[in-house]
């Protein structure tokens, strides 16, 4: 009989302490490991309930957003639509569409100065078709293609200025021919 109220007495304690814990904030270290408050880089809230999900939202322990985004789950990363990370500054770091948990579209990463750093698109958690980076300038840096989440197709990469430094071929993720290297007086090798 003893033994049976303490299963009891134990199971209302775990009932209410699960009950309790649901309002809590998680605490996440620079990995992304939970952690104690006073060790933590990272939290969360409790995710906010949706019509089709639930709306996440780490911070930063200043108090700035680092990620805001749709999941289908609230205990887990189960993305739909566009997800933002952002740089402590404000700044939006990276801005990328999923579907169903898979990447599924645009993914744009940005400069802490909140000018694009590079593009590339997916089609189901696999990288598919035009890619493009970029310098801080604004200056092109490379442009190619993927199929199949490989290189494919020409590339090319550019100095600073805009000139070309150097162009070739990919496929399936090997470089193949002949890739035309430029100095930077515009002679090739």
């Amino acid at each position: 009989m003893k033994t049976r109220k303490l299963v009891l007495v134990l199971i209302t304690f775990l009932s209410v302490s699960i009950l309790f814990a649901q309002g809590d904030t998680v605490w996440y270290d620079s990995n992304w490991n939970v952690t104690e408050e006073e060790n933590a880089t990272y939290y969360r809230p409790n995710p906010e309930k949706k019509l089709n999900g639930y709306w996440l939202i780490d911070y930063y322990t200043s108090g700035m957003i680092q990620m805001e985004g749709l999941s289908k789950e609230s205990d887990d990363e189960v993305f739909e639509g566009v997800i933002k990370w952002y740089y402590e500054n404000g700044k939006v770091q990276q801005a990328i569409y999923y579907s169903e948990g898979k990447l599924n579209g645009s993914r744009k990463m940005y400069f802490k100065s909140g000018k694009l750093k590079n593009e590339r698109y997916y089609v189901m958690g696999i990288v598919k078709g035009d890619y493009v980076s970029f310098y801080e300038s604004g200056t092109k840096m490379i442009d190619g293609f993927y199929k199949n989440d490989n290189k494919h197709g020409e590339w090319t990469e550019y100095y600073q200025d805009g000139e070309k430094k150097a162009f070739g071929t990919y496929e399936n993720g090997k470089k193949v021919g002949v890739w035309k290297h430029f100095h930077y007086n515009g002679s090739y090798e």
